[in-house]
């Protein structure tokens, strides 16, 4: 369904509700009911995004507004205005709560220029390049066309992106000594203020693994022997005032919140 049919349709709806259909009626309608969000926007329902889609997935580690199509390989083209998504077919194993279909639809990626186009979408995206998931180009792929992506996020389990909250869950079973590390480096980085703004425990914890495991399941261990020396000259000078100035000293590299962009 194209967008501009869809959001005809929640007006009428609202006018039809109200009892009437008045312009005024119209100018009425609550405007948290009118979707807003274009592609590749954060999402939290499929009601906020103009396309009716936010999709979930471990495309990207955050929901986004998107919508199905039916070219995989050609742009996804509004009833009016430029193209703004690329139609890609989903991969088999790519996880996607809430779409179970066989075979995968195919849905609409963000179209980019550059990176700072994504990023102004959301400081989560981290590529502008031709669709890729886990390093393999998505059937339809169209040579020069490039989208948002976020290859960390590629094959690893969905956290809530807003809260991180249990992310060890995921984790702990193959990864119980990975997970280990990053908690720990993680409260290093809380006691020594040294988490981004706005950050939190759960969501340093949730980079810490994703940036130790990649999306093939293999460890990176020059990170994980740098967040190990961290972690262990931390708890060595413990109750010292160089408690927090130690780790970077010791280990010849910065801390760093591995959650922040």
């Amino acid at each position: 369904m194209r967008w501009s049919h869809a959001l005809g349709s929640v007006l009428a709806s609202a006018c039809a509700a109200a009892g009437g259909t008045s312009s005024g009626d119209v100018d009425a309608v609550d405007a948290a009911a009118v979707p807003q969000l274009g592609f590749g926007a954060p999402c939290t329902a499929d009601t906020e995004c103009v396309g009716g889609l936010c999709l979930e997935s471990d495309y990207s580690p955050f929901a986004f507004c998107s919508r199905r199509c039916d070219t995989p390989g050609d742009v996804c083209a509004e009833d009016s205005g430029p193209a703004l998504s690329f139609c890609a077919a989903l991969p088999d194993d790519l996880v996607t709560p809430g779409l179970t279909e066989t075979p995968r639809p195919a849905v609409c990626l963000p179209l980019c220029g550059d990176l700072p186009a994504c990023k102004a979408l959301s400081v989560q995206w981290e590529r502008c390049d031709p669709p890729t998931w886990k390093g393999q180009a998505l059937y339809g792929t169209a040579g020069g066309l490039r989208v948002c992506g976020a290859p960390s996020a590629n094959g690893k389990p969905i956290t809530n992106g807003d809260t991180c909250e249990d992310w060890q869950a995921a984790w702990r079973g193959q990864y119980g000594p990975q997970v280990g590390v990053c908690e720990a480096m993680c409260e290093f980085l809380g006691a020594c203020d040294l988490l981004a703004e706005g950050g939190s425990l759960d969501c340093c914890g949730r980079g810490c693994i994703g940036r130790m495991v990649d999306a093939t399941g293999g460890v990176d261990v020059p990170y994980e022997k740098t967040q190990k020396c961290f972690v262990t000259s931390y708890f060595g000078h413990r109750g010292t005032n160089s408690v927090c100035k130690a780790p970077a000293e010791d280990c010849g590299a910065t801390p760093q919140d591995p959650s922040s962009p």
